[in-house]
């Protein structure tokens, strides 16, 4: 469910055993400023490795994924504004700020919030921009027009729309909180 954009801080969501409960993107197109905040991080155990292993090693996963500074390597039009983890409420959650440095660089907005979210389909036509993701998804909330189909969660924007913002949510309750490694962790330190 996690492949996002490959955000160093979020690859390890979509590489591993770490489960996110609700995902919330917003880009913002006068600023170029893409925001992204991950809702109760849990880590699931491996069959192979058990929990506690499993757990160790999502947390370490984690923590490099939240130093990494070169996510964005073959796209120098993107740069790390901040990352951090951070305790909310009983959980452990993220959040990620870029900063798109040229966005006439990219072939159209639809190309751009493509490398900014690549779960979903992308598309411009007559006038409005569509974002398709699978109803699997559980597309939450959007200040788009929201569409929901048998099999597909469609958002339309028309294309002067200056914020674009949607969640997505994954109702199953999941895993085991890494909030108590992140509390116990006192060597982590967030960029910048």
């Amino acid at each position: 469910m996690h492949k996002c954009l490959c955000l160093g801080l979020m690859c390890a969501l979509s590489s591993g055993c770490l489960w996110v409960r609700e995902q919330a993107y917003t880009y913002d197109v006068p600023t170029g400023v893409y925001k992204a905040v991950y809702h109760d991080l849990r880590s699931i155990p491996e069959k192979d490795k058990g929990p506690d292993k499993t757990k160790m090693d999502d947390w370490q996963d984690l923590k490099a994924a939240l130093s990494k500074t070169d996510e964005y390597a073959a796209d120098k039009n993107i740069k790390i504004l901040s990352k951090k983890l951070f305790q909310e409420g009983r959980t452990l959650s993220a959040k990620a700020e870029y900063q798109v440095q040229c966005p006439t660089c990219f072939s159209d907005l639809a190309d751009l919030l493509k490398t900014l979210y690549s779960d979903g389909e992308w598309q411009i036509f007559n006038d409005e921009i569509f974002l398709i993701v699978p109803l699997r998804l559980g597309l939450s909330a959007t200040n788009g027009k929201l569409i929901k189909t048998a099999q597909n969660n469609i958002v339309v924007w028309p294309t002067n729309t200056q914020v674009f913002a949607f969640t997505v949510m994954d109702k199953r309750s999941q895993g085991v909180s890494l909030l108590n490694d992140y509390i116990n962790d006192l060597d982590l330190q967030p960029i910048p």
